[in-house]
């Protein structure tokens, strides 16, 4: 009898070393990519969770539909990041507790409702606090007003900053016109987008950028991005460097090339982090450009 007894209690003490064990350990940060997506969430104290943030990134190629079903992934995503969007539609969009900004880049004919403005937005679909929009001037091209467009907003105690922007595509746009190098505009213009945000950075601040940057990810006019105030989606996970899968149809030469990024601020979410992106074609007469589904685990 003795012997059962003492049994039982050398059971219940091992079985309480484990609970309590289980339930006072966290997650290391060292365990690699994804370690946490393994941990029973209930052994996890709530702190050692750390935070993540899907953004969805669309250069919509002006095609309604297309910016539609970028819209739709609203649910999910706590940011979406728009170019070639028409000024009706992102005032169509307006939902209450959301954030909606839009500034003209262009002006465009394919625009409905007789605006004929055409620019890049932002879609914050979550309730947050402390919101303002800035808007940057980058360098001129022909035909265009590029800017960087920023909503800044503060929520679950993170001040954040998610821009959109939409670089120079073309060296000749006007066939009468004169070329305009526009690589070295495209490097200045991403210079400016660096230097613009790294006062938020500085701060503490998460900054996001998406856009279509019409460069691929080793050319010189990508440098002041991928030069260390950054990490882009593809970098996650450890894995670093410059790369990612291309985010266009072919073009008229049958090429297809990454243009499209999405950029988190290093400071909040260094290379290391978990992080994940999906890719999304759409239909044949849509859009050129790809969804992007960007996600990240946001450090404190």
């Amino acid at each position: 009898m003795r012997r059962a007894v003492a049994h039982l209690m050398t059971t219940s003490l091992v079985a309480t070393a484990l609970v309590t064990a289980a339930s006072t350990s966290s997650t290391p940060a060292d365990r690699g990519a994804g370690a946490s997506d393994v941990v029973t969430a209930d052994l996890v104290p709530v702190a050692a969770r750390k935070k993540r943030m899907v953004v969805v990134q669309q250069n919509t190629d002006a095609k309604q539909v297309t910016f539609d079903a970028a819209v739709a992934k609203a649910r999910s995503a706590q940011a979406i990041t728009l170019q070639e969007v028409c000024k009706s539609w992102v005032d169509s969009a307006k939902k209450a507790r959301w954030t909606v900004a839009f500034t003209p880049t262009t002006k465009a004919l394919k625009c409905d409702n007789g605006t004929k403005r055409k620019g890049v937005a932002v879609i914050i679909p979550k309730a947050v606090k402390r919101v303002s929009v800035t808007k940057f001037k980058l360098k001129a091209d022909i035909g265009r007003t590029p800017k960087l467009l920023c909503v800044n907003y503060t929520r679950k105690g993170v001040r954040t900053h998610v821009c959109s922007t939409h670089l120079v595509a073309f060296n000749k746009p006007i066939e009468d016109e004169p070329a305009q190098n526009a690589d070295k505009i495209r490097r200045k213009q991403v210079t400016q987008i660096r230097n613009k945000t790294r006062k938020w950075i500085k701060k503490g601040d998460l900054v996001v950028v998406g856009g279509d940057f019409n460069a691929v990810p080793k050319s010189r006019e990508m440098s002041a991005m991928y030069g260390g105030l950054y990490t882009e989606v593809n970098q996650l996970n450890g894995k670093g460097g410059r790369q990612g899968e291309e985010t266009t149809d072919p073009g008229k030469k049958g090429d297809r090339r990454k243009i499209d990024y999405v950029f988190f601020s290093r400071n909040r979410v260094p290379v290391k982090n978990w992080g994940k992106l999906e890719q999304i074609d759409h239909p044949e007469g849509h859009a050129g450009h790809w969804m992007m589904i960007a996600k990240a685990a946001i450090g404190r």
